[in-house]
């Protein structure tokens, strides 16, 4: 057996799995403390002092999502929903439950296990952040409903939402990257490929499988009233997006009516992203 079958190989996720994320938390706090420390400290002397605490953070941020994005897709490319988390026409008859287990493959399992691990662990580094109590709300909400989707065996449904978070914050912070390095037009590109990304997959995106989960006429076999607890959840992360797309938009606005003269803000850190903000 080859690498590549091993991992497109059927697995579950269970509640056991679950419970060893004790274990696996204090070992993606060491990771990113470690890559944080040797990696981006080191790194970060390449751009102004008064971006260096903003650079190592955000620059976790982009290793993470760029990572997670490139494990979350190849694990969806040998699977038969492998279209769901970029193209959600005809994805409804995927979204079934699995059985008593949510089954995956191993790569989705190990891609399960790090995108909770991340999020699981980002309240130590929440204090990085301007919009503390908006992230706080989107992080309970997006770690309460996808360990839902695992007890619930609805795999499609959690993996999916996953997987379009993941790509949209991938330009999200390398354009924060850029925009340190002082790289405007660079900046500018990545974070409007980001907006793109934000309004069709996290916006038309998430309402098609919100849509998919409140009209699915089948019967949950299993654990009926959490499902409904998880599905509430996704409105929640929907109500999340629509006001982040609210500002997104907002400030696409001021950015077109100052004609490019206004630049481009870091709104989850305290200060702005452009170091001629600052005395250096």
């Amino acid at each position: 057996m080859t690498l590549t079958s091993l991992l497109q190989s059927e697995t579950t996720i269970s509640l056991q799995d679950i419970k060893l994320f004790g274990v696996f938390i204090p070992v993606f706090c060491l990771y990113r403390v470690l890559i944080s420390k040797f990696l981006l400290k080191p790194l970060s002397k390449t751009v102004p002092e008064s971006c260096r605490f903003k650079y190592i953070h955000r620059g976790f941020d982009f290793i993470h999502y760029l990572t997670a994005s490139i494990i979350g897709t190849i694990a969806f490319m040998g699977r038969p929903y492998a279209k769901c988390p970029f193209y959600f026409v005809g994805c409804d008859k995927y979204i079934y439950c699995t059985g008593e287990s949510f089954v995956c493959s191993i790569l989705e399992k190990i891609y399960f296990i790090y995108f909770a691990c991340y999020y699981f662990s980002d309240v130590f580094w929440i204090h990085t952040t301007k919009d503390v109590a908006m992230l706080v709300v989107h992080h309970i909400i997006t770690v309460s409903m996808i360990l839902i989707t695992a007890i619930s065996s609805r795999p499609v449904v959690g993996l999916s939402t996953m997987l379009l978070h993941d790509w949209v914050d991938v330009f999200l912070y390398f354009g924060k990257l850029a925009s340190y390095y002082g790289w405007k037009k660079l900046a500018d590109t990545s974070l409007l490929t980001m907006a793109a990304l934000f309004y069709y997959l996290r916006i038309f995106g998430v309402f098609c499988i919100l849509k998919s989960v409140w009209t699915d006429k089948e019967v949950q076999p299993h654990h009926y009233q959490l499902w409904l607890v998880g599905r509430c959840l996704l409105i929640g992360l929907y109500i999340c997006h629509l006001i982040w797309g609210y500002q997104i938009a907002s400030s696409l606005i001021k950015i077109a009516l100052s004609k490019g003269e206004q630049d481009i803000r870091d709104t989850r850190s305290d200060e702005g992203d452009s170091p001629k903000q600052k005395k250096e």
